[in-house]
């Protein structure tokens, strides 16, 4: 090859350094939410969060009912339905980094053992039934915490496994 043509392609310890702070940047964010998953989902180690959320935490539930929540109200409604479905479990499917931003693909299972309070003010009697259900949650990285969330989830699937949708 000649030296005009090797002149003309970037150098490679810039691509390479270019690229590894970017794979740092998602294997540090997909950690992060990993360990949320892990450890305030599946555990049910509610203050795990406090060591991950910003102080100013939003979460933005996708039932076109609930308000946004800071982060101390939505450990109160996780902490809720996780009464409502001790054996809460999220296994994740596919997860995503592109940026600050984390993209997860899950499904969720649990036993709907208690009552379980719907955001409409309505309470669905405990049924013993085993569920199962698929959503999307985005997760922002701002400063090394999550910083701001979003969820959507298949509710009518639900709804439909508690007998409310035929």
């Amino acid at each position: 090859m000649s030296g005009a043509s090797a002149s003309s392609s970037p150098e490679p310890d810039v691509i390479n350094a270019e690229l590894s702070e970017e794979a740092r940047q998602h294997v540090y964010n997909t950690t992060l939410v990993r360990s949320l998953v892990d450890e305030f989902i599946n555990r049910g180690h509610f203050d795990f969060a406090d060591d991950v959320w910003s102080a100013d935490y939003q979460w933005h539930p996708g039932d076109g009912v609930s308000p946004t929540m800071d982060r101390v109200s939505h450990k109160d409604d996780f902490q809720r339905l996780r009464c409502t479905f001790p054996d809460l479990h999220l296994d994740i499917e596919d997860m995503i980094a592109e940026g600050n931003r984390v993209m997860t693909r899950f499904r969720m299972t649990g036993t709907h053992m208690a009552p379980l309070l719907q955001a409409n003010g309505n309470t669905i009697a405990a049924t013993g039934k085993k569920l199962s259900w698929t959503g999307i949650t985005v997760h922002r990285i701002e400063k090394g915490k999550i910083a701001e969330g979003w969820i959507n989830y298949d509710r009518a699937g639900i709804d439909e496994q508690l007998g409310w949708r035929r």
